[in-house]
C-alpha cells in the first residue's frame, strides 16, 4: 500500500525553489502561524512538535507577533480581508506568500501530466513564512468573527505562493531581510491618493480640485519647486477635522469613522457627504483665499506645518454642524491681523517646539494640533496671547 503523502502543483524555479497557487485554507494546512510560538499558545500535538523544532529558527527568520505587527493583523489588515478582497466583487489584492520548508521537497513531474510539476510534502512537515505572516494571521483573526459565507470566500480564495525548499537557515534569515528591508517602503500620502475606496481621500481630492488647490499625490512632502501646495494626506486630515474637529490628526493614514458625534456628543450620526463636501468647500476655499496657496509652502511660516492645517480644518467645523456661533468665530479667525504666522518660539509648545540646537521644529500629533486650535479660537487660552504677542505689547 502506497504511503500518505501530499501534494501540491509546482512550478519549479530551481531546484531549492518552486511557485504555486494556493488556497488560504491549503496555506493553513502547510503553515506554523506566528501565534503557535507564542509562550501561551495551545497547539495540537502535530503543531507543537513542529514548533519545538522550527522555533529558533522561526526567531532568526520572523519578528515577534506583537506590538505594531499584532495589532495590524488584529485590525486593519483583518477588516482588509473582510471587507475588500474576500468579497464577490473584490478590489483588493494580496502579494505572494513565500514558504520556507526547510527540508528539501521531492518535486517531480505528475503521472500522465506533461510539463506540470508537482512537490511532495511529508505528513509530519509545515513551513515557515518568510513573508506574509501577518496576511495568515490576519485571516485568522478574521476566520474568529466573520459569518459562515465570509469565511467560505475567505478559505477558498486562492494567492500566489513562492516556496523554498532545503535552503539553510541562515540564507532563509538573509532572505527575510532582503525581503523586508531591501525595498522602497510606499509613503502613506501615494497609499491615500491612490485607494479609491477610502471616501475620505476621495472627498479630499474632489475638494481641492473645486477650490483650484493642487495637492501632492506622490510624494511624502511638498516640493518648494512644484506646484503642488499640500499632501493628499493632509488635505485629507483638513477635511476630516472639519467634522471631527482637531483630533481629526490622530487618524493620519489610518482608516477615518464613517460617523461622527452630534453637536450636543449624545450619539453618533452618519456622516452627510454632501453638507461636508459644501462646508469643506465653502470654509477651506476661504481659508486658501485669506491666506494664499504659496503661504501654506512657505518654510518661514507655521501654516505649512500638520497643526496648524487641522486647526485651520476644524475652526470649519459649524459650516458643517451649522452653528452659527462657531462660524462667526471662524469668519473671526479669518479677520484677525494680529496672528503672527512666522516661526518662532511664540509657536513653542503650541504647534512644535524649540529644538536643542536652539531652532524651532513643528510637531505633528494630536496634542499640538489641539494646542494650536486653542491658540487661534479661545481667547482664554494662554497660548492666543502668544501668537498675538499680545503680553509684548503690554510690556
Amino acid at each position: 500500500m502506497a504511503a500518505y503523502e501530499r501534494t501540491i502543483a509546482a512550478l519549479p524555479v530551481d531546484d531549492q525553489q518552486f511557485t504555486t497557487s494556493l488556497a488560504i485554507q491549503e496555506i493553513l494546512d502547510l503553515v506554523i502561524p506566528g501565534r503557535a510560538f507564542l509562550q501561551k499558545a495551545k497547539n495540537d500535538p502535530v503543531t507543537q512538535r513542529r514548533v519545538e523544532q522550527l522555533a529558533p529558527f522561526h526567531d532568526k527568520i520572523q519578528r515577534d507577533l506583537e506590538g505594531r505587527k499584532l495589532s495590524n493583523a488584529k485590525g486593519d489588515l483583518k477588516d482588509y480581508l473582510l471587507d475588500e478582497w474576500a468579497v464577490e466583487e473584490s478590489t483588493g489584492v494580496l502579494p505572494p506568500f513565500i514558504l520556507w520548508f526547510p527540508e528539501r521537497l521531492i518535486v517531480r513531474q505528475r503521472n500522465g501530466c506533461g510539463p506540470l510539476f508537482e512537490a511532495v510534502i511529508p505528513p509530519s512537515s509545515k513551513a515557515l513564512l518568510l513573508d506574509a505572516e501577518s496576511r495568515v494571521e490576519a485571516a485568522l483573526y478574521a476566520i474568529e468573527e466573520a459569518d459562515d459565507d465570509q469565511v467560505e470566500r475567505l478559505l477558498s480564495k486562492r494567492v500566489g505562493v513562492m516556496a523554498f525548499h532545503g535552503v539553510n537557515p541562515d540564507l532563509a534569515a538573509k532572505f527575510f531581510a532582503d525581503i523586508n528591508g531591501k525595498g522602497v517602503g510606499v509613503n502613506p500620502n501615494l497609499l491615500i491618493a491612490r485607494d479609491f475606496k477610502d471616501p475620505w481621500g476621495e472627498l479630499a481630492l474632489e475638494v481641492f480640485k473645486k477650490i483650484g488647490i493642487e495637492l501632492e499625490v506622490e510624494k511624502r512632502q511638498v516640493s518648494q519647486h512644484g506646484q503642488a501646495v499640500v499632501t493628499a494626506l493632509q488635505a485629507r486630515t483638513m477635511v476630516a477635522a472639519i467634522a471631527f474637529g482637531a483630533g481629526a490628526v490622530s487618524y493620519g493614514a489610518k482608516a477615518i469613522p464613517m460617523k461622527v458625534s452630534d453637536p450636543q456628543g449624545d450619539k453618533a450620526t452618519e456622516i452627510d457627504w454632501d453638507r461636508l463636501r459644501d462646508a469643506a468647500v465653502s470654509w477651506l476655499g476661504k481659508v486658501f483665499e485669506r491666506y494664499g496657496a504659496k503661504a501654506f509652502k512657505s518654510k518661514e511660516l507655521v501654516l505649512r506645518s500638520v497643526p496648524v492645517s487641522v486647526a485651520l480644518g476644524a475652526s470649519g467645523r459649524g459650516f458643517y454642524t451649522g452653528a452659527s456661533e462657531e462660524q462667526a468665530r471662524a469668519y473671526s479667525l479669518l479677520g484677525d491681523e494680529s496672528i503672527d504666522w512666522t516661526i518662532g518660539k511664540h509657536w513653542a509648545g503650541i504647534a512644535g517646539k524649540i529644538n536643542a540646537a536652539g531652532t524651532f521644529s513643528v510637531g505633528s500629533g494630536k496634542e499640538n494640533a489641539w494646542a494650536t486650535y486653542r491658540a487661534l479660537t479661545n481667547p482664554e487660552d494662554i497660548g492666543y496671547r502668544r501668537v498675538r504677542h499680545l503680553d509684548d505689547e503690554e510690556k
